[in-house]
């Protein structure tokens, strides 16, 4: 009798060990569990994120291309027009749009790959 009772006292010493064992293992699936739902909501963040910043750089980039396309069409309708000073702050304002869009192609490329 008493050696069935020590096995008992084995088995369910065994069975609280194994309990244990799967409680712990069940928070740790909780916190991973919870870790790849916040990676999710980051990645997601992310993704929205970069979609924005492309449709931004885009409209600048088209605004930019507009821009030179107003300056050189109305600097070669009038020759005169590019001595003046509204004409020298045009031809400035092209050289800086054509700088900003090398700077903005550049990045684009770099942040691409």
């Amino acid at each position: 009798m008493l050696e069935t009772e020590d096995l008992g006292v084995s088995i369910l010493q065994d069975l609280h060990q194994q309990r244990q064992t799967l409680l712990h293992a069940h928070e740790k699936l909780h916190g991973v569990d919870n870790a790849i739902d916040k990676s999710k909501k980051i990645l997601t963040a992310m993704s929205k994120r970069m979609s924005r910043n492309k449709w931004i750089v885009g409209s600048v980039i088209s605004a930019l291309v507009l821009a030179i396309i107003f300056i050189l069409y109305f600097s070669f309708l009038d020759i005169k027009w590019l001595m003046t000073l509204p004409g020298l702050c045009a031809i400035s304002l092209f050289v800086y749009v054509y700088t900003i869009c090398i700077v903005v192609n550049h990045t684009i490329k770099h942040c691409t790959r």
